[in-house]
């Protein structure tokens, strides 16, 4: 249960509370005046706020105010070093091009007794590697994947740094909450509460729409009706798209959850009927179906497991 409520404070600090103007100064120099600071006060806060009845206990009061702290602190850590390897991505000119920089420099590191002229060498060859990607900038698929994968990457780390600052004060209620994939794994199935139940349906709709929604705007940027009104000097309707897909996904994981799997394709089927006219552009037809398809997929996942944790 407790885990549960800093991956709920989590997810509503790092989605509906953050917004792109505060993404965008994360990356500012020094780092103590950027967004990273005001960013992982709104996650202690929210940490405290929802963790509020465990702080009233006289006995743990401290020890979840030390889980907040810490949680805290590990997620302004992790936006630091996320911001600096993004950055240092886009200096390489691509990830691939950044992991072969890191090698070269890492083998002076494993082998301190070299030569000076071999490490003159191997800086010399980092230089014009470096020099020889720029003029070659990545292809948008590469960006795209790149992105999607620090940013779950980004996520797996934030959801660990959270274990870890409750098995730091509260080891007993760590045991406590995994006693639930471990009977999993051993062929149970336990019932949920319901305050567990209710904790599970909001914390799967925000995967489903916020967290989907990242992953799925990734694997479309850029849109092309972006590209075309902002050409235009219109506003682009990216809030209005991003809104149909936090709502198609929602359809779908209720239909899941009712088991009228045969609803899902009217979503397909509507979006495919008020959009039929810019399906003659071969870039938009493109990006309709890499974001339909990606929507539903995220959509199916979090009805599925809906389904299992509620033992629908």
């Amino acid at each position: 249960m407790l885990i549960s409520l800093y991956l709920l404070s989590h997810l509503i600090g790092d989605f509906p509370l953050q917004s792109d103007l505060m993404v965008a100064l994360k990356a500012k120099r020094p780092w103590y005046a950027s967004s990273l600071v005001p960013h992982a006060a709104v996650h202690f806060l929210l940490a405290v706020l929802f963790t509020l009845p465990y702080l009233v206990v006289a006995n743990q009061g401290w020890r979840i105010l030390g889980v907040s702290v810490v949680s805290a602190v590990l997620h302004l850590v992790i936006d630091f070093g996320k911001v600096r390897i993004d950055g240092q991505v886009q200096d390489c000119g691509g990830f691939s091009a950044w992991v072969n920089n890191a090698v070269l420099r890492l083998v002076p590191a494993l082998h301190p007794g070299e030569s000076a002229t071999k490490q003159e060498v191997q800086a010399a060859s980092v230089s014009a590697r470096k020099r020889e990607v720029r003029t070659a900038p990545p292809s948008k698929h590469e960006v795209r994947f790149t992105r999607l994968g620090l940013f779950v990457l980004d996520q797996l780390a934030h959801v660990a740094a959270i274990v870890f600052a409750v098995w730091l004060f509260e080891p007993s209620l760590l045991a406590r909450t995994m006693q639930y994939p471990s009977a999993v794994i051993a062929g149970q199935h336990p019932f949920l509460s319901p305050a567990q139940s209710m904790l599970a349906i909001v914390i799967v709709l925000l995967y489903a729409t916020t967290v989907s929604g990242v992953i799925v705007q990734t694997l479309t940027s850029p849109a092309p009706s972006a590209e075309a009104t902002s050409a235009q000097g219109q506003e682009p309707e990216v809030p209005r798209g991003k809104l149909i897909g936090y709502l198609e996904r929602i359809f779908v994981v209720c239909a899941l959850c009712m088991g009228a799997y045969t609803m899902i394709p009217l979503v397909v089927g509507a979006k495919s009927l008020v959009r039929f006219k810019k399906f003659d552009s071969p870039g938009w037809a493109e990006y309709f179906l890499v974001g339909t398809l990606g929507s539903i997929l995220c959509g199916t996942l979090s009805g599925l497991a809906l389904r299992f944790l509620l033992h629908l």
